[in-house]
């Protein structure tokens, strides 16, 4: 790992300091809209029947991080478990519990019963651990896109903070972080060249949600004419294989479970959203974002400017089978979106060429 000059070291501090209070508002804004996903308990879609497989589908279909908990919690000693249930019920009943309900009031909702602390405690570090992977992975992305604005990969993490919970209200659920992370990792094995950690990176998508079939799309439009056939055919049918065996595998064990394969709501996102209020605040929107997306359009990457390619589909799926307002539909393309915000943002402005910002500059002739 290269040396950080000393001119670095206080933009690296101050751009770790805000990282940590990032992540600390996204873990905060997840768990107060989602109580580990019990907030929405239209069915049966509780963070324990999610771990055990008895939640409702299409909900029990996104197995990754309950895989992950029944795994660590089967090898976790009896003591531990029962150590961990009891910390936790001890930081809800300290003295100053009133405090903690008004500077937290999440906290009492996520960890309802004590006999659940311990794998509500695993989910909890899990999905941490994705939010930190989502932080990194943006801005490696950020990097590898646009190595000379390093004001971007820097920038990055925090404004897609701002835009998690801008797409994520006002329903989060156990996947929707691991979604971030995994999408934007398979965007960055595969600018990057990364292939074996791109299909592991896929593999674990197809396992967290069903979308990760966008990824196989993105891989189409920007692979087809960088490879020979051959090679090209090869990995494209791997990916088909990976998904179709691991959602056919998924869906026939959870066969019997309530709900339905896929949710289908047109009418109520016609009736709810597109013809029961006036419009023109998403005219403003689009127009927004479209500048945002398409401003110096010639100087932005060609990797991201592929990825629009996917919003159309997106949209289907948002309009098909979402809910009004549920953007979330949008987040396996969140990285590449705010990457192509941030260009106007950052570049387009001029705040990339900010003193701040020059000692981050490559050096000349680093590869």
């Amino acid at each position: 790992m290269p040396n950080i000059k000393t001119s670095k070291l206080p933009i690296y501090a101050l751009f770790g300091f805000l990282y940590l209070l990032c992540s600390v508002y996204a873990m905060s804004y997840f768990f107060y809209n989602s109580s580990l996903g019990d907030k929405y308990i239209g069915g049966q879609m509780r963070f324990e029947e999610m771990v055990d497989g008895t939640a409702r589908k299409p909900f029990v279909y996104r197995q990754l991080v309950p895989i992950i908990v029944r795994a660590l919690d089967q090898i976790t000693p009896d003591a531990v478990r029962e150590g961990g249930n009891q910390w936790v019920e001890g930081l809800k009943y300290r003295k100053n519990y009133k405090e903690l309900q008004q500077t937290m009031p999440w906290f009492f909702n996520t960890f309802p019963d004590k006999a659940t602390h311990y794998i509500r405690l695993l989910g909890s570090l899990i999905i941490f651990g994705f939010w930190v992977g989502y932080m990194a992975g943006i801005f490696a992305l950020a990097r590898a896109v646009m190595p000379s604005t390093p004001a971007v990969a820097f920038i990055a993490p925090l404004f897609a903070t701002v835009a998690f919970s801008s797409f994520g209200y006002q329903w989060q659920y156990i996947y929707d972080i691991p979604c971030l992370c995994l999408s934007t990792a398979c965007f960055y094995f595969l600018y990057t060249g990364r292939l074996r950690l791109y299909f592991l990176a896929f593999f674990l998508a197809c396992l967290n949600k069903e979308t990760a079939i966008f990824s196989v799309i993105f891989f189409s439009i920007w692979c087809w004419d960088k490879m020979d056939d051959r090679k090209f055919g090869l990995l494209w049918g791997a990916q088909c294989i990976i998904y179709c065996v691991v959602k056919v595998s998924i869906s026939i064990y959870f066969m019997a479970n309530d709900g339905s394969f896929l949710e289908i709501n047109p009418g109520l996102m016609l009736k709810r959203d597109l013809l029961a209020q006036a419009n023109i605040h998403k005219v403003a929107l689009v127009a927004v974002l479209w500048f945002l997306f398409t401003h110096h359009w010639q100087d932005k990457p060609e990797f991201l400017k592929k990825t629009l390619w996917l919003l159309p589909l997106f949209y289907a799926a948002y309009f098909f089978a979402g809910f009004p307002g549920e953007y979330r539909v949008f987040f396996d393309l969140h990285a590449p979106l705010i990457l192509l915000a941030l260009h106007t943002l950052v570049v387009a402005t001029g705040v990339a060429a900010s003193p701040v910002f020059a000692p981050l500059q490559p050096d000349e002739g680093s590869s």
